[in-house]
Protein backbone atom coordinates (compact mmCIF):
# COMPACT_ATOMS: atom_id res chain seq x y z
CA UNK A 1 0.00 0.00 0.00
CA UNK A 2 2.79 2.14 0.87
CA UNK A 3 4.69 1.92 -2.40
CA UNK A 4 1.45 2.87 -4.35
CA UNK A 5 0.63 5.72 -2.44
CA UNK A 6 4.52 6.99 -3.61
CA UNK A 7 3.96 5.87 -6.73
CA UNK A 8 1.01 8.14 -7.02
CA UNK A 9 2.37 11.14 -5.07
CA UNK A 10 5.53 10.88 -7.40
CA UNK A 11 3.22 11.20 -10.37
CA UNK A 12 2.15 14.24 -8.81
CA UNK A 13 5.31 15.01 -8.15
CA UNK A 14 5.83 14.69 -12.14
CA UNK A 15 3.00 16.41 -12.85
CA UNK A 16 3.22 20.01 -11.19
CA UNK A 17 6.70 19.53 -12.49
CA UNK A 18 5.90 19.17 -16.21
CA UNK A 19 2.85 21.63 -15.92
CA UNK A 20 5.01 24.41 -14.21
CA UNK A 21 7.83 23.69 -17.20
CA UNK A 22 4.66 23.67 -19.73
CA UNK A 23 3.79 27.35 -17.96
CA UNK A 24 6.97 28.55 -18.02
CA UNK A 25 7.63 28.03 -21.63
CA UNK A 26 4.25 29.35 -22.34
CA UNK A 27 5.04 32.67 -20.45
CA UNK A 28 8.53 32.79 -21.82
CA UNK A 29 7.13 32.84 -25.62
CA UNK A 30 6.11 36.10 -26.48
CA UNK A 31 3.45 36.89 -30.06
CA UNK A 32 2.77 39.90 -31.95
CA UNK A 33 -0.83 40.02 -34.11
CA UNK A 34 -0.87 42.80 -36.30
CA UNK A 35 -4.99 43.64 -36.87
CA UNK A 36 -5.69 45.14 -39.47
CA UNK A 37 -8.66 47.50 -39.60
CA UNK A 38 -9.53 47.10 -43.58
CA UNK A 39 -12.63 48.64 -44.32
CA UNK A 40 -15.27 51.72 -43.18
CA UNK A 41 -16.41 52.48 -41.08
CA UNK A 42 -13.39 52.21 -38.96
CA UNK A 43 -15.31 53.87 -36.00
CA UNK A 44 -17.92 50.86 -35.61
CA UNK A 45 -14.50 48.59 -35.05
CA UNK A 46 -11.67 50.54 -33.05
CA UNK A 47 -13.61 50.03 -30.03
CA UNK A 48 -14.03 46.57 -30.11
CA UNK A 49 -10.78 46.04 -31.64
CA UNK A 50 -8.88 48.03 -28.96
CA UNK A 51 -11.03 45.98 -26.17
CA UNK A 52 -9.85 42.93 -27.62
CA UNK A 53 -5.99 43.95 -28.17
CA UNK A 54 -6.22 45.10 -24.22
CA UNK A 55 -8.23 41.96 -23.00
CA UNK A 56 -5.77 39.22 -25.10
CA UNK A 57 -2.67 41.18 -23.48
CA UNK A 58 -3.91 40.71 -19.77
CA UNK A 59 -4.74 37.30 -20.00
CA UNK A 60 -1.69 36.50 -21.48
CA UNK A 61 0.39 38.51 -19.07
CA UNK A 62 1.70 40.60 -21.57
CA UNK A 63 2.73 37.60 -24.02
CA UNK A 64 0.58 38.48 -27.05
CA UNK A 65 1.03 41.90 -28.01
CA UNK A 66 -1.84 43.37 -30.47
CA UNK A 67 -1.16 46.03 -32.98
CA UNK A 68 -4.46 47.37 -34.24
CA UNK A 69 -3.21 49.51 -37.51
CA UNK A 70 -5.24 51.13 -40.42
CA UNK A 71 -4.88 50.71 -43.79
CA UNK A 72 -2.55 54.38 -44.26
CA UNK A 73 -0.21 52.62 -41.58
CA UNK A 74 -0.42 49.27 -43.36
CA UNK A 75 0.12 51.11 -46.98
CA UNK A 76 3.19 53.84 -45.57
CA UNK A 77 0.47 56.44 -46.30
CA UNK A 78 0.31 55.08 -49.98
CA UNK A 79 -3.55 54.83 -49.75
CA UNK A 80 -6.48 54.33 -47.00
CA UNK A 81 -8.20 52.09 -49.20
CA UNK A 82 -8.01 48.31 -49.90
CA UNK A 83 -9.10 45.83 -52.06
CA UNK A 84 -11.11 42.91 -49.88
CA UNK A 85 -9.06 40.91 -52.15
CA UNK A 86 -5.85 41.86 -51.10
CA UNK A 87 -6.71 42.36 -47.55
CA UNK A 88 -7.80 38.29 -47.79
CA UNK A 89 -4.69 37.81 -49.60
CA UNK A 90 -2.12 39.34 -47.40
CA UNK A 91 -3.86 37.98 -44.11
CA UNK A 92 -3.46 34.09 -45.95
CA UNK A 93 0.12 35.13 -46.54
CA UNK A 94 0.72 35.94 -43.05
CA UNK A 95 1.63 40.10 -43.41
CA UNK A 96 -0.96 40.60 -41.28
CA UNK A 97 -2.19 38.21 -38.37
CA UNK A 98 -5.69 39.46 -38.29
CA UNK A 99 -8.53 41.49 -40.21
CA UNK A 100 -12.36 42.00 -40.43
CA UNK A 101 -13.29 41.82 -43.55
CA UNK A 102 -16.61 41.28 -45.68
CA UNK A 103 -18.15 37.87 -45.99
CA UNK A 104 -18.98 38.15 -49.52
CA UNK A 105 -14.95 38.67 -49.79
CA UNK A 106 -14.53 34.98 -48.04
CA UNK A 107 -17.29 33.70 -50.23
CA UNK A 108 -14.44 32.90 -52.28
CA UNK A 109 -12.71 30.88 -49.57
CA UNK A 110 -16.00 28.88 -48.51
CA UNK A 111 -19.26 28.96 -50.73
CA UNK A 112 -21.16 28.86 -47.29
CA UNK A 113 -20.11 32.68 -46.40
CA UNK A 114 -22.48 33.77 -49.77
CA UNK A 115 -25.88 32.05 -48.24
CA UNK A 116 -25.67 34.33 -45.45
CA UNK A 117 -26.50 37.32 -48.35
CA UNK A 118 -29.97 35.54 -49.02
CA UNK A 119 -32.61 38.00 -49.54
CA UNK A 120 -34.76 38.06 -46.02
CA UNK A 121 -33.00 35.68 -44.60
CA UNK A 122 -32.34 37.06 -40.81
CA UNK A 123 -35.80 37.82 -39.50
CA UNK A 124 -34.14 40.15 -36.85
CA UNK A 125 -31.27 40.69 -34.88
CA UNK A 126 -31.82 38.28 -32.33
CA UNK A 127 -32.40 35.71 -35.07
CA UNK A 128 -28.81 36.54 -36.54
CA UNK A 129 -27.57 36.44 -33.32
CA UNK A 130 -28.34 32.50 -32.51
CA UNK A 131 -27.58 31.53 -36.01
CA UNK A 132 -23.61 33.71 -36.17
CA UNK A 133 -22.63 32.82 -32.78
CA UNK A 134 -24.30 29.10 -32.25
CA UNK A 135 -23.39 25.73 -34.19
CA UNK A 136 -24.22 27.09 -38.08
CA UNK A 137 -22.01 29.94 -37.66
CA UNK A 138 -19.00 27.61 -36.15
CA UNK A 139 -19.61 25.57 -39.14
CA UNK A 140 -19.39 28.27 -41.76
CA UNK A 141 -16.51 29.81 -40.24
CA UNK A 142 -14.50 26.49 -40.09
CA UNK A 143 -15.21 26.17 -44.19
CA UNK A 144 -11.70 28.70 -44.34
CA UNK A 145 -9.49 26.60 -42.81
CA UNK A 146 -8.90 24.83 -46.05
CA UNK A 147 -7.83 28.20 -47.09
CA UNK A 148 -5.44 29.04 -44.12
CA UNK A 149 -7.76 31.16 -43.01
CA UNK A 150 -8.86 30.81 -38.98
CA UNK A 151 -12.74 32.38 -38.62
CA UNK A 152 -13.43 33.84 -35.32
CA UNK A 153 -16.28 35.68 -35.59
CA UNK A 154 -18.88 37.51 -37.20
CA UNK A 155 -19.56 41.36 -37.28
CA UNK A 156 -21.85 43.89 -38.57
CA UNK A 157 -20.28 46.65 -40.10
CA UNK A 158 -23.76 48.40 -40.17
CA UNK A 159 -26.28 45.53 -39.71
CA UNK A 160 -29.02 45.69 -42.54
CA UNK A 161 -28.50 47.03 -45.79
CA UNK A 162 -29.92 50.06 -47.55
CA UNK A 163 -30.02 51.19 -50.54
CA UNK A 164 -28.80 55.07 -51.07
CA UNK A 165 -30.30 56.57 -54.69
CA UNK A 166 -28.96 59.92 -56.40
CA UNK A 167 -32.62 60.79 -56.43
CA UNK A 168 -34.77 58.23 -56.80
CA UNK A 169 -37.39 56.74 -53.91
CA UNK A 170 -37.74 52.81 -54.15
CA UNK A 171 -41.51 52.72 -53.02
CA UNK A 172 -42.10 49.10 -54.42
CA UNK A 173 -39.38 46.66 -56.16
CA UNK A 174 -40.21 47.97 -59.52
CA UNK A 175 -38.87 51.27 -58.83
CA UNK A 176 -35.33 49.36 -58.97
CA UNK A 177 -35.80 48.43 -62.56
CA UNK A 178 -33.14 49.78 -64.82
CA UNK A 179 -30.85 51.89 -61.88
CA UNK A 180 -27.04 51.01 -61.92
CA UNK A 181 -26.59 49.48 -58.92
CA UNK A 182 -23.26 48.76 -57.36
CA UNK A 183 -23.34 45.49 -55.06
CA UNK A 184 -20.41 43.62 -53.77
CA UNK A 185 -19.03 40.96 -56.06
CA UNK A 186 -21.77 38.20 -54.12
CA UNK A 187 -23.13 36.25 -56.96
CA UNK A 188 -26.25 36.27 -54.34
CA UNK A 189 -26.05 39.82 -54.04
CA UNK A 190 -25.64 40.66 -57.71
CA UNK A 191 -28.41 38.21 -59.14
CA UNK A 192 -30.91 39.97 -56.56
CA UNK A 193 -30.81 43.52 -58.25
CA UNK A 194 -30.43 41.50 -61.66
CA UNK A 195 -33.78 39.37 -60.76
CA UNK A 196 -35.37 43.01 -60.31
CA UNK A 197 -34.13 44.66 -63.79
CA UNK A 198 -31.35 46.65 -62.41
CA UNK A 199 -27.34 46.45 -63.19
CA UNK A 200 -25.80 45.09 -61.10
CA UNK A 201 -21.98 46.44 -61.04
CA UNK A 202 -20.03 44.35 -58.98
CA UNK A 203 -17.03 46.20 -56.83
CA UNK A 204 -15.19 47.38 -54.51
CA UNK A 205 -17.78 48.68 -51.85
CA UNK A 206 -14.91 51.19 -50.23
CA UNK A 207 -15.26 53.02 -53.74
CA UNK A 208 -19.02 53.70 -54.03
CA UNK A 209 -18.59 57.47 -53.09
CA UNK A 210 -16.37 58.11 -56.26
CA UNK A 211 -18.71 56.36 -58.39
CA UNK A 212 -21.24 58.05 -56.73
CA UNK A 213 -20.17 61.39 -57.10
CA UNK A 214 -19.32 60.47 -60.72
CA UNK A 215 -22.49 59.45 -61.29
CA UNK A 216 -21.09 56.29 -62.98
CA UNK A 217 -24.05 54.62 -60.44
CA UNK A 218 -27.43 55.39 -59.43
CA UNK A 219 -27.71 53.30 -56.24
CA UNK A 220 -25.39 51.17 -53.95
CA UNK A 221 -26.17 48.70 -51.15
CA UNK A 222 -24.44 49.83 -47.98
CA UNK A 223 -25.83 50.36 -44.01
CA UNK A 224 -26.93 53.78 -42.01
CA UNK A 225 -22.94 53.72 -40.71
CA UNK A 226 -21.21 53.54 -43.93
CA UNK A 227 -23.47 56.60 -45.42
CA UNK A 228 -21.43 58.72 -43.35
CA UNK A 229 -17.98 57.26 -43.53
CA UNK A 230 -18.23 57.44 -47.13
CA UNK A 231 -19.85 60.74 -47.71
CA UNK A 232 -22.88 59.59 -49.43
CA UNK A 233 -24.88 62.29 -47.90
CA UNK A 234 -23.30 64.68 -49.94
CA UNK A 235 -24.31 62.62 -52.91
CA UNK A 236 -27.55 60.85 -52.68
CA UNK A 237 -30.91 62.67 -51.75
CA UNK A 238 -32.69 59.32 -51.06
CA UNK A 239 -32.47 56.59 -48.11
CA UNK A 240 -34.20 53.82 -49.47
CA UNK A 241 -34.23 51.48 -45.56
CA UNK A 242 -34.99 48.08 -47.94
CA UNK A 243 -33.61 45.78 -45.33
CA UNK A 244 -33.14 43.26 -47.64
CA UNK A 245 -30.19 41.28 -46.27
CA UNK A 246 -27.29 41.56 -43.57
CA UNK A 247 -24.14 43.70 -44.10
CA UNK A 248 -21.50 41.28 -42.32
CA UNK A 249 -18.02 41.12 -41.96
CA UNK A 250 -15.78 38.36 -39.92
CA UNK A 251 -12.97 38.70 -37.56
CA UNK A 252 -10.37 36.52 -39.24
CA UNK A 253 -6.46 35.56 -38.53
CA UNK A 254 -3.81 33.48 -40.48
CA UNK A 255 -4.76 30.20 -39.35
CA UNK A 256 -1.07 29.10 -39.86
CA UNK A 257 -0.44 31.30 -37.24
CA UNK A 258 -2.91 30.93 -34.95
CA UNK A 259 -1.42 27.08 -34.64
CA UNK A 260 1.67 28.77 -33.75
CA UNK A 261 -0.32 29.56 -30.24
CA UNK A 262 -0.48 27.44 -26.71
CA UNK A 263 -3.73 25.71 -26.75
CA UNK A 264 -4.77 28.18 -24.02
CA UNK A 265 -3.92 31.04 -26.15
CA UNK A 266 -5.62 30.18 -28.99
CA UNK A 267 -9.23 29.68 -26.60
CA UNK A 268 -8.36 33.18 -25.64
CA UNK A 269 -7.99 35.11 -29.07
CA UNK A 270 -11.06 33.22 -29.32
CA UNK A 271 -13.33 34.07 -26.90
CA UNK A 272 -12.03 37.61 -26.83
CA UNK A 273 -12.91 37.59 -30.77
CA UNK A 274 -16.11 36.31 -30.14
CA UNK A 275 -16.51 39.43 -27.15
CA UNK A 276 -14.86 41.93 -29.59
CA UNK A 277 -18.07 40.78 -32.24
CA UNK A 278 -21.00 41.21 -29.64
CA UNK A 279 -19.47 44.36 -28.75
CA UNK A 280 -19.31 46.11 -32.10
CA UNK A 281 -22.67 44.52 -33.48
CA UNK A 282 -24.30 46.29 -30.87
CA UNK A 283 -22.43 49.31 -31.56
CA UNK A 284 -23.31 49.01 -35.52
CA UNK A 285 -26.92 48.81 -34.49
CA UNK A 286 -26.78 51.41 -31.95
CA UNK A 287 -25.09 53.78 -34.18
CA UNK A 288 -27.66 52.65 -37.39
CA UNK A 289 -30.18 54.17 -34.98
CA UNK A 290 -28.38 57.36 -34.33
CA UNK A 291 -27.27 58.03 -38.02
CA UNK A 292 -31.35 56.98 -39.44
CA UNK A 293 -32.59 60.23 -36.98
CA UNK A 294 -29.63 62.45 -38.40
CA UNK A 295 -29.84 61.81 -42.15
CA UNK A 296 -33.77 62.51 -41.49
CA UNK A 297 -32.70 65.56 -39.48
CA UNK A 298 -30.34 67.23 -42.45
CA UNK A 299 -33.13 66.83 -44.80
CA UNK A 300 -32.51 63.21 -46.69
CA UNK A 301 -35.20 61.29 -47.99
CA UNK A 302 -35.77 58.16 -46.04
CA UNK A 303 -37.88 55.84 -47.62
CA UNK A 304 -38.94 52.54 -45.60
CA UNK A 305 -40.64 49.80 -47.62
CA UNK A 306 -44.16 49.40 -46.30
CA UNK A 307 -44.62 45.75 -44.88
CA UNK A 308 -46.87 45.02 -47.74
CA UNK A 309 -44.08 45.63 -50.58
CA UNK A 310 -41.39 43.77 -48.13
CA UNK A 311 -43.84 40.57 -48.70
CA UNK A 312 -44.07 41.47 -52.01
CA UNK A 313 -40.27 41.72 -52.58
CA UNK A 314 -39.33 38.51 -50.07
CA UNK A 315 -42.08 36.63 -52.25
CA UNK A 316 -40.19 38.27 -55.94
CA UNK A 317 -36.97 37.20 -54.70
CA UNK A 318 -37.88 33.66 -53.68
CA UNK A 319 -36.52 32.29 -56.84
CA UNK A 320 -32.85 33.33 -55.87
CA UNK A 321 -33.23 30.10 -52.75
CA UNK A 322 -33.49 27.56 -55.41
CA UNK A 323 -31.32 28.90 -57.71
CA UNK A 324 -28.05 28.97 -55.28
CA UNK A 325 -29.07 26.60 -52.48
CA UNK A 326 -27.23 23.66 -54.66
CA UNK A 327 -23.86 25.80 -53.69
CA UNK A 328 -23.88 25.79 -50.76
CA UNK A 329 -23.68 22.60 -47.89
CA UNK A 330 -26.50 20.75 -47.90
CA UNK A 331 -29.44 21.77 -45.44
CA UNK A 332 -27.67 24.98 -44.33
CA UNK A 333 -30.44 27.37 -45.61
CA UNK A 334 -33.12 25.33 -44.12
CA UNK A 335 -31.07 25.51 -40.40
CA UNK A 336 -30.61 28.82 -40.83
CA UNK A 337 -34.25 29.24 -40.99
CA UNK A 338 -35.44 27.43 -38.55
CA UNK A 339 -33.13 29.20 -36.12
CA UNK A 340 -35.62 32.10 -36.02
CA UNK A 341 -38.53 29.49 -34.64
Amino acid sequence: MKKVILAVIGLMVAYGVAHQTLAKSTESKSYQINWLLAHEPVGLFIEAANSFAKNVEQRTNGNIKVNVISVNEYTNGTSTVMDPKTVVRDLQLNKVQMTQTYTTALGNANNNMWALDLPYLFKSHEHATKVLDGPIGESILAGLQRHNLRGLSFTYSGGFRVLPTLDKPIKKYEDIKGLRIQTSGSPVARAIFEDLGALAIAGNLERGRELTQKKLIEGLETTYPRVYALDQQKYTKVINDTKHSLFLTSIVINDGFYQTLPAEYQNIVKEEARKAAVLERKISIEDGIKTKQRLKAEGLQVVELSEKEQARLRKRLQPIYDKFDPMFDKGLVEKIAKAAK
